[in-house]
């Protein structure tokens, strides 16, 4: 059974709205003032919060400010009950962070259908903030503590081996090195994707206008992307496979988003199949020369459709099964800079049967 904590100065109301919730199964919590309302949803744990916005004293907009300031109850659906349906009003609420705006008089019926939408869309957003902290909780750990073991580890033998008064042979001594490298460059591309996905972030909060500069371009070529290439972990131990045809052309993106999305798609393709297969890259213009195809292609393990629904930040799939570097960020910074720079991204996938990424620019036309 949900609780509703209904916050209501009039009586009659009140009491009418409370035996009407009874009857579809719901607890009702009854307040009468701002300061009874606040009381209850910290004692009474409440599902919902319905709150009338002219009350005696503080008003409803004050509840749910008040409520915002407590993490325990900052995450309770929150529906404003007024007779006001002046736009300015419903737009304070709404900025204020109100799930949901019924006027006066209401039926039932739709007080119980917003009910039922808050706490499903609540219910779905508990579900997903689960599989984040699931996610995190097998990657983060596992992506921060690896390469850290690493580079500790082999730091300690060095000093180890100094403290005891010997000489580290020329070819171990390369080889210490070389591995404390591979754990701090580990450890930076993670750290700079966490940034960048943070940073992307705040741009998608913006109006299309606002998200990137209108001036960007960048002019993609075969060697440019051989030089994206080159920078990409493990892309020397599979340099033979991979296939470049690259028509050049001046697209609407900045060198440093190009250079990411490249790299990363780039990296996933190389992650996620065998060695002597091939990673393909090609690009090349539409018959119209309005637009860029970036396609990235690979015949590894694949994806269901159901994955790249699923697709999120820090999400990996079958983790246990394959191991693999990386918090999942790859794809989604993808498609977060694509969004910023008006392209499109689509993937095609089939499990064991590889994936095809298609990143279509509109081109920049010189006069």
């Amino acid at each position: 059974m949900k609780t509703v904590l209904l916050i209501e100065d009039e009586d009659n109301l009140r009491e009418f709205i409370a035996d009407s919730l009874e009857l579809f199964d719901f607890k009702v919590l009854k307040a009468a003032t701002a300061i009874q309302g606040i009381e209850l949803a910290h004692s009474g744990a409440p599902d919902i919060i319905l709150c009338d916005i002219s009350l005696p004293g503080m008003d409803g907009y004050g509840v749910l400010k008040t409520l915002h300031e407590s993490p325990q109850t900052i995450a309770i659906p929150f529906i404003f009950l007024t007779a006001r349906s002046e736009r300015d009003d419903i737009r304070k609420g709404m900025a204020l962070g109100a799930d949901d705006y019924i006027t006066k008089p209401f039926g039932i019926d739709e007080l119980i259908e917003s009910i039922t939408a808050r706490l499903t869309k609540h219910k779905n957003s508990r579900r997903e903030i689960e599989d984040i902290r699931k996610q995190l909780t097998v990657s983060i750990p596992h992506e921060f503590i690896t390469p850290l073991n690493s580079v500790l580890g082999f730091c300690q033998l060095i000093l180890w081996t100094l403290e005891d008064g010997e000489q580290i042979p020329p070819n171990e001594l390369e080889e210490y090195v070389l591995q404390i490298q591979e754990g701090g460059k580990r450890l930076l591309h993670l750290t700079q994707n966490y940034v960048m996905h943070a940073e992307l972030n705040v741009l998608t909060a913006h109006p299309p206008e606002q998200r990137s500069p209108q001036t960007a371009k960048s002019i993609i070529t075969q060697s440019v992307i051989e030089q994206y290439l080159k920078e990409i972990p493990h892309y020397n131990d599979r340099e033979h496979d991979c296939v470049l045809d690259i028509e050049q052309a001046t697209i609407a993106i900045s060198d440093l988003y190009l250079r990411k999305l490249v790299s990363e798609l780039a990296s996933n393709a190389i992650k996620f199949s065998l060695n002597k297969t091939p990673v393909v890259i090609k690009g090349n213009k539409s018959a119209d020369q309005k637009f860029y195809m970036l396609i990235v292609h690979d015949e590894g393990r694949g994806m269901s459709e159901d994955q790249i629904k699923n697709i999120g930040a820090f999400v990996q799939f079958e983790r246990q099964k394959y191991e693999q570097q990386g918090a999942g960020l790859g794809l989604v910074i993808s498609k977060q800079i694509a969004d910023i720079c008006n392209s499109t991204l689509h993937i095609e996938s089939h499990i064991d049967h590889g994936t095809t990424v298609t990143v279509t620019f509109p081109i920049v036309t010189s006069y």
